[in-house]
């Protein structure tokens, strides 16, 4: 009975001692977005979350709809890295375990590796300009009178194009999390009167 209890203190103390060490940084063997981050001072892991940042602003962004498919960067659909929230959740990844269940945590991070989540936010109307300006938007046409030599003649109208917004957000806020690319997303087309 002696024994299993010194090897249980042993590693409580053993847990305690590292987890005093790593105070302000990043838990043992975490990744964020396939970067090994583990043990970094939250100075450094700002500085890879910035680099993580810049990769996806250029991302592709591919939006399929009924008539094609079209490829955008992920900044110009408005789509942004959270800096502050995504190093957040990278120092807190075992703040949320019950403390009892932590040494059991901090063990197991010897055998597996852990993701730290990557947290995104959408502009809504850098999502709303980035959609109008896709290929696959046609403004309507009034119709109108049109003067030949012999006569006025009707040139009838034709409706429009748009590809909306709805569920794209949540689409890229998903995904964008997967650390997917190209991000895909689904959209809708929809007709517009004159």
């Amino acid at each position: 009975l002696g024994i299993p209890i010194l090897i249980i203190v042993l590693l409580l103390a053993v847990w305690a001692i590292d987890s005093a060490s790593a105070s302000g940084k990043v838990p043992r063997n975490v990744t964020l977005a396939g970067r090994d981050i583990g043990k970094l001072p939250e100075d450094r892991l700002a500085t890879s979350v910035a680099d993580l940042a810049d990769h996806y602003a250029d991302v592709e962004v591919r939006v399929r709809t009924t008539d094609g498919t079209f490829k955008v960067k992920a900044a110009d659909l408005g789509l942004k890295l959270d800096q502050e929230a995504t190093v957040q959740a990278a120092l807190d990844l075992d703040e949320d375990k019950p403390i009892p269940r932590r040494p059991l945590v901090w063990a197991s991070s010897f055998l597996s590796e852990r993701e730290a989540p990557l947290e995104f936010t959408v502009d809504a109307a850098s999502l709303e300009t980035g959609l109008a300006g896709l290929s696959g938007n046609a403004a309507s046409a009034e119709p109108s009178l049109v003067a030949t030599a012999e006569a006025i003649a009707v040139v009838s109208g034709s409706n429009g194009r748009r590809v909306e917004a709805d569920g794209v957000r949540e689409q890229l806020l998903r995904r964008a999390r997967t650390g997917e690319e190209p991000i895909v997303v689904d959209a809708t087309v929809t007709d517009r009167a004159p």
